[in-house]
């Protein structure tokens, strides 16, 4: 035991001897690619910087004596929303952060000794502006266990413009890009793992927590549909109509045709459902079909004077109608007809 601890302390000491005292750095002019030529931040230490123009971006590297736990803060001002990136030093992502201090990032992971990079850019290349990043770090008496990456790639599916993928670390939640593809006539609604989904998991900017590989499918809805109103032996006053799915149809045509009322627009010329105006607009191109119920007439009769008419009829407008063969009577008189 006391040889373990007389280990640790000097491990400690090690760690502690190679963290210099806080400085601060003034200059801004950073390299712009990963490798020798980034400017090295030593633990313990904050540098300035400045992104501008909005696309620029700056490389600094730092080694790790021992394994630690690091910890990148950093700060913005002039309108600056930046983005961090923590690379290993073969170039892998190991995390990623966008606003943990407002419009500044900051991360931290438990690292083996080595050399690592880190980059500093503005979120999508939207804003310039200056910057200071620190970097900080603490000893750990073992070293990490082995850490397991993985890859989120997207898929416009049937439109264009999807983000590049991104590499996910192990139960940290990766930040889904913010970039959104588009499809001619369609609404894109999100993310989701089936290329046949009607609704989406996940959102740009969101959270991916799984620990997995993932393929995101862009998830699609038709902007609008169009609607064709069959009049079925009719005239309507509206032949076709462009509609968004999912709303309600609201007012609804009207339509006419001699001798028959109208009774309302259905899904089949026979049969089939009635839609009313709070109905929802379907999601594909669809055709209703109106219903007509015929117009009657009554015919009676009138003895008048007489005994034995017969009952009323109904007649179908259009249709001729026999007429009942009962003759009424009268006593002294004779029935000559109607």
């Amino acid at each position: 035991m006391k040889k373990r601890i007389i280990s640790l302390a000097v491990a400690a000491a090690v760690f502690l001897s190679l963290v210099p005292p806080f400085e601060t750095e003034a200059a801004d002019d950073h390299a712009n690619t990963l490798g020798s030529a980034a400017t090295f931040i030593s633990i313990g230490s904050t540098l300035s910087g400045t992104i501008s123009p909005s696309s620029d971006v700056d490389w600094f590297r730092f080694t790790l004596p021992i394994p630690g736990r690091v910890t990148l803060t950093s700060t913005v001002s002039g309108g600056l929303d930046n983005y961090g990136y923590l690379y290993n030093s073969a170039q892998s992502l190991i995390a990623s952060n966008d606003d943990t201090n407002g419009r500044a990032f900051g991360m931290t992971a438990t690292l083996s000794a080595g050399a690592y990079y880190v980059k500093v850019a503005s979120y999508n290349s939207a804003s310039s502006g200056s910057y200071t990043v620190r970097l900080t770090a603490t000893a750990v008496t073992a070293a990490p266990s082995p850490v397991t990456y993985y890859t989120v790639s997207y898929n416009a599916n049937g439109g264009s413009g999807a983000p590049g993928s991104q590499t996910k670390t192990q139960n940290v939640a990766l930040t889904l890009s913010g970039t959104r593809p588009t499809r001619s006539g369609y609404t894109f609604l999100g993310w989701a793992t089936s290329s046949t989904a009607t609704s989406a998991s996940y959102q740009p900017g969101g959270s991916y927590t799984a620990n997995a590989n993932a393929t995101l499918y862009a998830v699609w809805r038709v902007s609008t549909v169009t609607i064709t109103w069959n009049a079925n032996g009719g005239t309507s006053s509206v032949s076709a109509s462009s509609k968004t799915p999912g709303t309600a149809f609201g007012t609804l045509p009207t339509a006419t045709r001699s001798g028959y009322s109208f009774a309302g627009w259905f899904t089949a010329a026979s049969g089939g459902t009635q839609i009313t105006t709070s109905s929802a607009v379907p999601a594909a191109n669809t055709t209703y079909y109106a219903r007509w119920t015929t117009t009657a007439y009554t015919v009676s009769y009138n003895a008048n004077g007489g005994s034995g008419a017969p009952g009323s009829q109904t007649k179908t407008q259009n249709a001729a109608l026999t007429l009942s063969g009962t003759r009424p009577t009268r006593s002294g008189y004779t029935f000559l007809g109607w």
